[in-house]
C-alpha cells in the first residue's frame, strides 16, 4: 500500500454498499485501527441489523393481518344467508331410516294423499291442507327414526323449482300456492332458515 506524508488510506467500515475512506496516521509497530473507530463501526452494523429485524417483523405482521382479514370476510360471506322469493307447489312429509327416505304424506294442488297407508289414520278425513301437529309427529317417529318436512318452491326471480327442508312450524305455515319470502343458508341451500314474509 503506498504511503504519502506518513499517512495511508484505510477502509473503516461498509455502509449501504459504499466504502468510506479516511486518512489515518500510522502507529509504530501496529496495524490496528483506533478503538473508537472500531467501536463506531460495530455500532453502525448493530443498528443496521436492528432496523432490518424491525422491517421484517412489520412485514410479517402486515401479512398476518391481511390473511386474517381475508379469512374473516370469506367466513362471514359463507355463513351469511341468501334471500329468495317463491310460491309453494308441493309439500311432503318424509320418513328417514337406514334403508332410505320414504314419503309418508304428500300435498299439492290436487289435494292431500297418503303414501304410507299405515299412517293414513293420523290425518283427519278430507283434509285439504297438510298440517302436522306435535302429536302426529310423535306417532310418526314411532315408525321412522327421523322425520323431514319438505316443500317444493318455484322461485319468482330465477324461474326454477327447488326443494327445501323446513321446520315443522314453517311447514304448517306454507300452504299450497302461497308466495313466501325466506332465507336459506349459503352453506346449506336446501334448508330454509326462516320465513320472512308470506
Amino acid at each position: 500500500m503506498p504511503y504519502k506524508d506518513n499517512y495511508h488510506y484505510t477502509s473503516l467500515f461498509h455502509i449501504s454498499r459504499l466504502h468510506i475512506f479516511r486518512p489515518c496516521k500510522l502507529f509504530p509497530d501496529s496495524n490496528l485501527f483506533p478503538a473508537n473507530i472500531l467501536s463506531l463501526s460495530h455500532k453502525v452494523e448493530v443498528d443496521c441489523l436492528k432496523l432490518n429485524q424491525i422491517d421484517d417483523t412489520r412485514r410479517k405482521r402486515a401479512v398476518i393481518i391481511f390473511l386474517v382479514a381475508i379469512l374473516f370476510i370469506s367466513f362471514k360471506g359463507f355463513l351469511s344467508p341468501v334471500v329468495d322469493v317463491g310460491f309453494v307447489l308441493q309439500k311432503e312429509v318424509v320418513g328417514v331410516e337406514e334403508e332410505g327416505r320414504f314419503i309418508v304424506f304428500r300435498s299439492g294442488f290436487e289435494g292431500v294423499s297418503v303414501q304410507d297407508v299405515a299412517c293414513g289414520q293420523l290425518l283427519p278425513e278430507g283434509a285439504e291442507n297438510l298440517l302436522i301437529n306435535e302429536s302426529v309427529e310423535t306417532e310418526l317417529k314411532t315408525r321412522y327414526p327421523e322425520i323431514e318436512y319438505v316443500v317444493l318452491m318455484r322461485l319468482c326471480v330465477e324461474d326454477e323449482i327447488r326443494e327445501y327442508r323446513v321446520s315443522r312450524e314453517d311447514f304448517n305455515r306454507l300452504d299450497i300456492g302461497v308466495v313466501a319470502k325466506y332465507e336459506v343458508y349459503r352453506s346449506e341451500k336446501d334448508l330454509i332458515k326462516r320465513i320472512i314474509e308470506i
